[in-house]
């Protein structure tokens, strides 16, 4: 991202960074020693790996300038690791895989999928991967997109700069 900003080519900000391939230990919401809200409870090596990751880019945003400006709101970025990681990271169970390709391979966004068949071509030399993702999963991973964008939208999201 940093040469991208260099280059002015960047125009987001990074609001949330989303851990997306999170292995679920239980259906419980929870948060990690380092304060990382997440809607269901990880593994343990997985919380212990959200936290480091936080650990790291709030020293990265401290000591590298070019890191910090990545970041919306940048000028008040939270001191404490703790805050930081409470304010700036979160989590998503692993989509399952089918649900994955289907969205890359075809270009069905997740929030519009439905439970009907499809089908994604997996190149020349392998046979098409077909199939159909359940409803209860698709309501899942459903309601976690609408979570995680319900977190970082406020009443001045879509407000032009002069009057935020």
């Amino acid at each position: 991202m940093i040469p991208m900003m260099k280059k002015g080519q960047l125009r987001a900000k990074v609001h949330r960074m989303v851990f997306t391939r999170v292995d679920s230990a239980a259906n419980a919401p929870v948060v990690t020693d380092l304060g990382i809200t997440s809607p269901f409870t990880p593994t343990i090596s997985g919380m212990r790996v959200m936290d480091l990751f936080a650990i790291d880019s709030h020293t990265a945003k401290d000591n590298q300038p070019d890191v910090k400006v990545l970041f919306k709101g940048a000028d008040e970025l939270a001191a404490t690791e703790n805050a930081f990681a409470n304010k700036r990271f979160t989590a998503m169970k692993s989509m399952p895989d089918l649900a994955t390709q289907v969205s890359v391979g075809i270009g069905v966004p997740l929030c519009t999928m439905t439970t009907e068949r499809y089908e994604v071509a997996m190149g020349e030399r392998q046979p098409p991967l077909a199939g159909q993702a359940g409803r209860p999963t698709l309501v899942s991973i459903k309601a976690q997109l609408q979570d995680l964008v319900m977190s970082m939208t406020s009443e001045d999201y879509s407000k032009p700069p002069d009057y935020v």
